[in-house]
C-alpha cells in the first residue's frame, strides 16, 4: 500500500511505513492533502480529517521535532548574552569594573558574614576580559540557543541561573575567601543539559539537530573541564557546581513541547527556585557558621580563627586576625597576671582596656557559663572607638594566674551576624596544659632530678592552678637542698601558694619560712603579704622591717614599706659613709 501527499512542488508518493514514521516524527503537518486509496478513493483530503492520522500523530512529538527544525529566535539566550555584554561594557566606565568586582562578585567573606547573597546569582553575569567575556558568550549562544528550541525558555533560563547559583554555592564553601567572576558555571551547566537531553530524547531528535546534543556535544564539556582542571586561576568547583546543576535539572526536566509534562515542569522549576531561596535564606540567617575555621594555639589554649581572615594588628595594639570586610577583628591571648583573678576581676580587666582605648564602655550582656570544669563568663559590650560605635563578644577564663580572653571586635550595626561567629568560635575552645607544664613534670619524673627542677615545676603548676601538684613539688625541692638559692625560691613558692589558693597554714609557719631565709627579700616580701591576708599586720611589718635594716637599697623592699605606710629607713650617701671610715666629723 502506498500513501500520496501533495506539496506545493507536486505529488509524491511513499510507503504507509514511512508515512506512518514522517507522521511520528510530525513531519507531515495536518492541513497536508494526501490520498490514500483504501480510505479516500480518488480524492485528496487534509490529513487531519483521516482517523488514521490523528491516530499516528502526536503533537507533542511533531511540535517538539518542529522546534529543533526551524532556526527561530532564541529570544532568552539572547537577553542573557545581552545582559553579560551590557554589564561588560558598564565596566569600562570610570571605576565601573572596580564596583562591580567590588559588590558583585562571588566572595565569601561577603556573603557569609555579610549576607549579601545576591552575589550568588550576580557574580555569573560579570567577566574579566574581553577574551573571558568572548568564549563564555560564545558558549552561550552556541549550546543556549540549540537547547532554548529542544526543551524551550522558561526552561533555559532555569537551568542557567540554577546552574550559577550551585556553581557558586560550590566555590563558596569550598575555596573560601577567594572571589570569583563570570558565567562560565552556567555555561556548563547548560552544556551539562545539553548531554543529557540529547541521551534522554535521541530518537526523537531530528538528524540534522543531534549534533547540538548528547555525544556530540560531550567532547566540548570534556574538554573545556580538563582546560580549567590545569589552570590554577580557574574557579573549577564553580564549574563543577554548575555541571551537576545543570546535568540535575535536565534529568529531571522535559521540554515544554511535550503538553503532558508543563505542569511536573512547573513544579521541578518551582522546586528549583524554592532551593535556592531556602538555601540563601540560611546564609541570611545562619551565615558565620559556615567560615571555615583553622587551629591556633596560646599557652594553655586551644582556639580556632577563621581561615579566610589575616594576622593583623587589632583594637588596643594586639596581634590578632582580621576580616576582609574590615568589618570586624579576633583576640585570642592568654595572660599571666601576679595573682590569680576571678570572674569579677576578669570582668573588670577587659572594661578597662577598653577604656584605655576606647570610651564609654557598656555591658550589654553578661553570663556565667563553664568551661571544663572552670568558672568563666560571656560578655558582651557596646563601646565607642574613633566616634564609631563597636561591639565586644567575649569568652573570660580565669585559670590560676592564667586569663584566657576571647574577643571578637565588630562593627555594632553588624554585632547581630557576628555574635553567630563568636559562638561557633567560642564553643571550640580548648584548655591544654601549658608547654612550661608539661616539660618540668618530663623533668621531675627522671631520677636525678633536682631542687631546682622541682621548684620549676612548683612554678609552673601554681601559675596554672594545681595547688596540691605545686605544694608537693615545693615541698620535694625543700627536702632535697637544706639550703641555698633552689630552697629559698621554694619557701617563696610556698608562701606564694599559700596566698593564692586559699590553703590553709598557721601564722607560724609563715615565719618559720621566712626565718629559715632571713636576708632573702623576696621570701620576706612573701611572708608578709601572706600575713596580711591573715590579718597579722604587725607581724609582716616586723619582718618587712628587719630585713630592711639589711638592705636599705632594695627596690622592692622600699615599695613593700611604703604600701604599709611603713617610715622607710635613712640611705646614708657615699661622701657621709667615706667621712665615718675615715673619722671625720
Amino acid at each position: 500500500m502506498s500513501v500520496e501527499l501533495e506539496w506545493p512542488d507536486g505529488i509524491e508518493q511513499i510507503s504507509y511505513e514511512e508515512f506512518e514514521q514522517r507522521v511520528h516524527d510530525g513531519e507531515v503537518p495536518p492541513d497536508t492533502l494526501m490520498r490514500f486509496e483504501v480510505v479516500t478513493g480518488d480524492r485528496f483530503v487534509p490529513a487531519r480529517e483521516l482517523e488514521l492520522f490523528q491516530t499516528l500523530a502526536d503533537p507533542d512529538i511533531r511540535d517538539f521535532r518542529a522546534g529543533l527544525r526551524t532556526v527561530g529566535l532564541p529570544l532568552a539566550t539572547a537577553a542573557l548574552v545581552g545582559l553579560q555584554i551590557q554589564l561588560y561594557l558598564l565596566g569600562k566606565l570610570p571605576g565601573g569594573s572596580d564596583f562591580m568586582v567590588e559588590n558583585l562578585a562571588n566572595w565569601s567573606p561577603a556573603i557569609l558574614e555579610g549576607g549579601e547573597v545576591y552575589r550568588l546569582l550576580s557574580y555569573g553575569f560579570l567577566q574579566i576580559g574581553f577574551t573571558h567575556l568572548l568564549l563564555n558568550v560564545l558558549f552561550l549562544a552556541y549550546v543556549g540557543w540549540n537547547l532554548e528550541r529542544g526543551m524551550g525558555r522558561r526552561n533555559l533560563v532555569t537551568i542557567f541561573l540554577f546552574s550559577v547559583f550551585l556553581g557558586g554555592a560550590f566555590s563558596l564553601l569550598m575555596t573560601p575567601g577567594r572571589p570569583s567572576l563570570g558565567s562560565s558555571g552556567g555555561d556548563f551547566g547548560l552544556l551539562a543539559a545539553a548531554v543529557v537531553f540529547g541521551w534522554k530524547h535521541g530518537d526523537m531528535i531530528p538528524p540534522g539537530a543531534r549534533k547540538f546534543f548528547g555525544w556530540g556535544v560531550l567532547p566540548y564539556l570534556v574538554l573545556s573541564l580538563g582546560m580549567g582542571l590545569r589552570s590554577p586561576a580557574v574557579d573549577n568547583w564553580g564549574h563543577f557546581g554548575g555541571l551537576v546543576g545543570g546535568g540535575l535539572l535536565a534529568t529531571l526536566l522535559e521540554p515544554d513541547a511535550y503538553r503532558v509534562h508543563r505542569r511536573s515542569n512547573r513544579q521541578v522549576r518551582a522546586v528549583a527556585i524554592v532551593s535556592v531561596l531556602v538555601f540563601m535564606a540560611g546564609v541570611v540567617w545562619k551565615g558565620p557558621e559556615f567560615l571555615r575555621t583553622r587551629s591556633y594555639g596560646e599557652e594553655g589554649l586551644r582556639s580556632v580563627y577563621p581561615s579566610s581572615w589575616t594576622k593583623d594588628w587589632t583594637h588596643g595594639g594586639e596581634m590578632g586576625w582580621k576580616s576582609p570586610t574590615g568589618r570586624a577583628t579576633y583576640v585570642a591571648r592568654s595572660s599571666v597576671y601576679a595573682r590569680p583573678l576571678t570572674v569579677d576581676q576578669a570582668v573588670e580587666v577587659v572594661l578597662n582596656q577598653l577604656d584605655a582605648w576606647g570610651s564609654a564602655p557598656e555591658v550589654v550582656k553578661r553570663e556565667l557559663v563553664t568551661v571544663g570544669s572552670l568558672d568563666a563568663v560571656r560578655l558582651s559590650v557596646r563601646f565607642r572607638e574613633s566616634l564609631r560605635s563597636e561591639n565586644m563578644d567575649a569568652l573570660l577564663i580565669p585559670r590560676g594566674r592564667f586569663l584566657h580572653r576571647l574577643q571578637l571586635y565588630s562593627d555594632a550595626n553588624w554585632a547581630w551576624r557576628y555574635d553567630i561567629l563568636a559562638e561557633k568560635l567560642f564553643e571550640r575552645v580548648q584548655l591544654v596544659l601549658p608547654l612550661e607544664l608539661q616539660s618540668a613534670r618530663r623533668l621531675a619524673a627522671d631520677s636525678s632530678r633536682t631542687s631546682d627542677v622541682m621548684v620549676r615545676l612548683g612554678d609552673a603548676a601554681g601559675k596554672i592552678g594545681f595547688w596540691e601538684e605545686a605544694k608537693s613539688a615545693f615541698e620535694v625541692a625543700r627536702e632535697l637542698k637544706a639550703e641555698g638559692e633552689s630552697h629559698a625560691r621554694a619557701a617563696e613558692g610556698l608562701l606564694r601558694l599559700y596566698r593564692d589558693s586559699g590553703m590553709a597554714t598557721s601564722v607560724e609557719e609563715m615565719v618559720d619560712l621566712a626565718s629559715a631565709h632571713p636576708e632573702d627579700v623576696a621570701v620576706q616580701i612573701a611572708a608578709a603579704d601572706l600575713l596580711d591576708e591573715h590579718g597579722e599586720k604587725e607581724t609582716a611589718v616586723q619582718l618587712l622591717a628587719t630585713v630592711a635594716q639589711g638592705n636599705p637599697m632594695d627596690f622592692s623592699l622600699r615599695r613593700a614599706l611604703m604600701k604599709r605606710d611603713v617610715a622607710l629607713p635613712e640611705v646614708e650617701s657615699d661622701d657621709s659613709a667615706a667621712g665615718h671610715r675615715e673619722g671625720l666629723p
